[in-house]
């Protein structure tokens, strides 16, 4: 029975590629939600299995499900293009072997309607070839320079997405949500962690992202170096006059200790 379309609150954005045997499992865990001002944009990325028909399969079916067909161009183009279509104020993204909780949007949503964050998300449990609740320290401007601590997954609204240009194309190999919300951080944003599982996340041994955590030294220290360059603002110390003493002990950290510690030190020692 197909249910009547009316203007969205949530855009769901789900780029689609090769996962017709489990992406039913996305799709039914957004058509279970309590929150039902949503739409659903899947992106088929040029499948060559049967994905593009179980998606025009739930889309029949749902007048809020939309389905787009493109030509294999990666999933930062996939979801840049689901959104751009979105006419949602809210963006979820949504990848095509994950799923949500059934009050996931409600609850991100009333979150994010209430002030708490311009960037909401939840705390995320593992399934798949990995269990157990993902451990993330919460987001700073001073530590997600230098580690992502935001999951893909989070609502926030088309504008900011529009102001930013969208995802960065340059980071297709991977680390896309990452610079996507540095610019977030660039910007003054908040971020704000429901401090219960709402997502939950598949852990598989042959998906993108952990292929990206095994590539070699190079792959990861190249797109490293591309944020650090595009987002240089965020990587600046202060220029402050320090004692020899202190230029010493600094020098030790930046040998022994990580760079977050060493600028956690540094601007510290700015305020004395």
């Amino acid at each position: 029975m197909s249910i009547s379309k009316s203007i969205p609150i949530i855009s769901v954005i789900m780029p689609l590629f090769n996962r017709g045997h489990i992406v039913g499992e996305a799709i039914e865990s957004v058509l279970g939600q309590t929150f039902t001002d949503w739409e659903l944009v899947i992106v088929n990325d040029g499948s060559t299995d049967n994905s593009l028909e179980v998606a025009q399969d739930y889309a029949r079916k749902d007048m809020r499900i939309r389905v787009l067909d493109q030509p294999n161009g990666g999933s930062v183009a996939a979801r840049n293009n689901g959104i751009a279509v979105a006419v949602g104020e809210y963006i979820f993204p949504l990848d095509d072997d994950d799923k949500i909780s059934p009050e996931a949007l409600s609850e991100l949503f009333a979150a994010a309607k209430s002030g708490l964050g311009d960037v909401v998300y939840s705390e995320t449990v593992r399934f798949g070839a990995e269990q157990g609740l993902l451990e993330l320290p919460l987001p700073t401007p001073e530590n997600i320079p230098y580690r992502n601590c935001v999951v893909c997954s989070a609502l926030y609204r088309k504008s900011d997405w529009e102001k930013y240009g969208g995802y960065d194309v340059n980071m297709k190999d991977g680390y896309e949500d990452w610079e996507f919300w540095l610019n977030f951080v660039a910007q003054g944003k908040t971020f704000y962690r429901i401090p219960k599982p709402l997502f939950y996340y598949r852990i598989a041994s042959k998906s993108r992202n952990v292929t990206i955590q095994k590539s070699s030294k190079r792959a990861k220290a190249r797109l490293k170096k591309y944020l650090r360059k595009k987002h240089s603002m965020l990587y600046e110390l202060p220029k402050v006059k320090l004692t020899w003493s202190s230029r010493l002990y600094l020098l030790f950290v930046k040998l022994f200790n990580s760079r977050y510690t060493y600028r956690k030190i540094r601007q510290q020692l700015s305020k004395c």
